[in-house]
């Protein structure tokens, strides 16, 4: 499996437990507002795949957040927590 891309790791540092619009993770990703939602949206996609994002809702309703899987450990990896 592929290592995660910047864009990838950079949602995965701003996901929370309460679920959010693809919009509102592009903006605390910090991904320039003038950028389409398409590729955020793609790499929530390959997140979630991988078991680290959960999505609820569809469409334009669609959300994202932290699966409730024990992730925790890696997560607080990747945000230097740990």
């Amino acid at each position: 499996m592929r290592s995660l891309k910047n864009l990838e790791q950079a949602i995965l540092k701003v996901l929370t437990d309460h679920a959010v619009s693809t919009s509102v993770i592009k903006y605390r990703a910090g991904v320039p507002l003038s950028q389409r939602n398409g590729p955020t949206l793609a790499a929530c996609l390959e997140l979630e795949r991988r078991g680290l994002a959960l999505s609820v809702g569809s469409g334009l309703s669609q959300r994202w957040s932290l699966p409730d899987s024990g992730i925790a450990p890696f997560l607080w990896t990747v945000r230097g927590l740990g």
